[in-house]
C-alpha cells in the first residue's frame, strides 16, 4: 500500500508540474495577445489623430475662403486689417490642428508603453511557469521521506543509564601562589 501511495504522490507532482508549465504558456499567450491589441489601438489612435488634424485643416481652408468671400461681397479689399485677421485665424486653427496631432501622439505612446509592459509580463509569466514546473519536477524526483521524530516513552527513559556526577568536596577558593604582576 505504501508503494501505491508513493506512486500516486509522484504522479500528482508530475501533473502539478505540467499544470504550472501550462499556466505559464497560457499567461504568455494571453499577454502577447494583449500586447498585440494595444499595438492595434495605438495604430488606430494615430489614424484618428491624423484624421482630426486633417479635418481641422480642411475646416480652416473653408473658413478662410468664406472670410475672403465675405470681404469681397462687402466691397472691401482684403488688404490691411481684414487680411491680418484672416491670417491670425489661420494661425490659431493651425495650432489647433497641431494640438490634435500631439494629443494623438500621446495616446499612441501610452498604448505602446502598455503593449511593452504586457509583453514583459507575458515573458515573466512564461519564465515563472517554467520555473515552477521545474520545481515541481524536482520535488517529484525527490524520494527522500521526511524524517519522523519519535519521542521515547517513559519506560524507555527509565532504562537509560544515568551518568555519575562527582561534586567537589570543598567549595572554597584556592589560594594562588603566583606573584602579583604589579609590584608596589
Amino acid at each position: 500500500m505504501s508503494g501505491n501511495n508513493e506512486t500516486l504522490m509522484q504522479i500528482s507532482k508530475l501533473v502539478a508540474a505540467g499544470a504550472e508549465a501550462g499556466q505559464g504558456f497560457s499567461d504568455y499567450s494571453a499577454g502577447k495577445a494583449n500586447a498585440k491589441t494595444l499595438q492595434q489601438q495605438a495604430a488606430f489612435a494615430a489614424m484618428q489623430a491624423a484624421s482630426r488634424e486633417a479635418v481641422v485643416r480642411d475646416e480652416t481652408q473653408q473658413i478662410i475662403g468664406q472670410q475672403y468671400a465675405a470681404i469681397g461681397a462687402s466691397g472691401l479689399t482684403a488688404e490691411g486689417s481684414p487680411s491680418d485677421v484672416i491670417r491670425q485665424n489661420a494661425v490659431e486653427r493651425e495650432l489647433e490642428a497641431l494640438n490634435e496631432r500631439y494629443a494623438g501622439q500621446i495616446q499612441v505612446v501610452g498604448f505602446l508603453s502598455q503593449a511593452a509592459e504586457a509583453k514583459r509580463q507575458a515573458t515573466e509569466a512564461l519564465y515563472s511557469g517554467i520555473a515552477k514546473s521545474g520545481t515541481s519536477l524536482l520535488m517529484a524526483g525527490s524520494t527522500q521521506p521526511k524524517p519522523v521524530v519519535r519521542r521515547p516513552t517513559a519506560a524507555q527513559v527509565a532504562t537509560l543509564p544515568m551518568p555519575e556526577f562527582k561534586l567537589p568536596t570543598s567549595l572554597s577558593p584556592s589560594v594562588s601562589t603566583r606573584q602579583p604582576l604589579v609590584r608596589i
